[in-house]
């Protein structure tokens, strides 16, 4: 899984809430 965060708090709060669409794409809780 490779992708470039805005910020490491996205990075963190993807892997702890692991949200992701049908189509893979990471949608933080923010």
């Amino acid at each position: 899984m490779k992708f470039k965060p805005l910020h490491d708090r996205v990075l963190i709060e993807v892997l702890d809430s692991s949200e992701k669409t049908a189509g893979g794409i990471i949608i933080p809780d923010t």
